[in-house]
């Protein structure tokens, strides 16, 4: 899948294009997957994250990123509800 499939599965969203392009890329550099090879239904536990409160390198990353993502955004977010690829993009995305 290249960016412009991507993009193509949030075309109705109030999402940015980057935004969206740059948390897809995240993740996927995060867990050393290609890009291409994710759908926003993986769960991320598949790429190796057992889940949000366990001790994981992967995980660390992944959630210290968010952390800082959720202050930036001034924004409320439980990372424990964040379970696929396609919820970590919904949940820190910025809008238009």
């Amino acid at each position: 899948m290249d960016d412009e499939e991507i993009l193509n599965l949030y075309h109705d969203s109030e999402f940015s294009e980057t935004s969206i392009l740059e948390l897809w890329h995240e993740v996927a550099n995060n867990f050393d997957v290609p890009s291409g090879y994710l759908r926003p239904e993986d769960e991320l536990a598949d790429m190796g994250i057992i889940n949000f409160t366990e001790d994981h390198p992967k995980l660390e990353d992944i959630t210290d990123i968010a952390i800082e993502r959720m202050k930036a955004l001034n924004k409320p977010i439980k990372l424990q509800d964040i379970s696929t690829l396609d919820d970590y993009i919904r949940a820190l995305a910025v809008k238009k």
